[in-house]
């Protein structure tokens, strides 16, 4: 059985294309990992590791799908033809993930990154690396979005306080409104530093 997989993973890299998307679609009864199945015989870690070594080789990963089944026209034959269509669980409104240079510059940035990185992760040696990227890079957004927030957003408020306060202290000329004032416009050069870096590192991305 293991020599016949060897051989339809070999024929199947063969047949890969030099350039453009390359779809594969099948059966291959294989999983890379044991949470991928439920009950049956014991999960073999060899055998997760024969896919992974295939996929690797082939720069393929599994995209998840979900299966629709349509009833078409029955003429001009008796028997109604059905439309099998496979569409990704992919959501298209998704970003790729791209790692910000002024993270590192927050106390606690190494910690939350290797209390992600420590999550068990259960599959093949592939698996278990992906898993944990995974897991970092969602750790990364949420925490991302709790510490920096909207980045322009974030401008757009800093501006509004600076204007407020500025406005106050035109008719309040007390030690307090003028405080309020310097606190404000240092909030708003931290978060213009942040934007700054922000767009420096964007104008590099090809």
């Amino acid at each position: 059985m293991r020599d016949e997989r060897q051989r339809l993973w070999e024929g199947l890299l063969q047949d890969k294309p030099g350039q453009g998307p390359w779809c594969v679609v099948g059966d291959f009864n294989l999983i890379i990992s044991g949470s991928e199945k439920k009950g049956g015989r014991q999960f073999r870690l060899a055998e997760g590791l024969e896919l992974s070594q295939f996929m690797n080789e082939g720069g393929v990963f599994d995209v998840g799908f979900s299966v629709s089944v349509s009833h078409l026209v029955r003429a001009p034959s008796d028997h109604a033809p059905l439309l099998i269509s496979l569409a990704p669980k992919v959501d298209c409104r998704s970003r790729s993930f791209r790692f910000l240079n002024v993270w590192p510059s927050k106390v606690g940035f190494l910690d939350m990154v290797k209390s992600a990185w420590q999550v068990e992760v259960v599959g093949s040696p592939f698996s278990v690396v992906w898993g944990k990227l995974k897991n970092v890079s969602r750790a990364l957004r949420i925490w991302n979005r709790q510490v920096f927030g909207d980045v322009f957003e974030n401008v757009r408020k800093g501006g509004a306080a600076v204007a407020e306060a500025e406005m106050r202290v035109q008719v309040d000329l007390s030690d307090e409104a003028h405080l309020e004032l310097q606190q404000a416009q240092a909030n708003l050069n931290r978060q213009l530093a942040i934007e700054e870096q922000f767009w420096s590192q964007k104008a590099r991305v090809k």
